[in-house]
């Protein structure tokens, strides 16, 4: 089972080959509020600007994204990161941290 906190929709969990469940910290949902307020759909990203479809995909399940993607829909959107993305430290961050 999936630990997560009070917001726990933030969190997506799933199951990686390993065993056990992960967290993911990294969460996409700024983009579609940025997407919406630059009148910019999905569909546009894909057919004018050239965004794969299974990036779009891979982003709205907050998987592992390239960060040339995310600089295209950067520069595309004329935003900064944190208007297509945000972390969500997990509550054992601090003992995950590397050193």
């Amino acid at each position: 089972k999936c630990r997560g906190s009070r917001d726990f929709h933030y969190y997506l969990c799933r199951q990686p080959k390993g065993g056990g469940m992960e967290i993911i910290m990294i969460k996409y949902d700024r983009l579609w509020d940025t997407m919406r307020q630059r009148n910019i759909s999905q569909y546009k990203l894909i057919k004018d600007y050239g965004i794969d479809k299974a990036q779009l995909h891979r982003i709205r399940k907050n998987m592992v994204v390239k960060t040339v993607i995310l600089n295209n829909l950067c520069a595309i959107l004329d935003c900064q990161i944190e208007d297509i993305m945000e972390y969500v430290p997990d509550g054992d961050a601090e003992k995950n941290k590397i050193t």
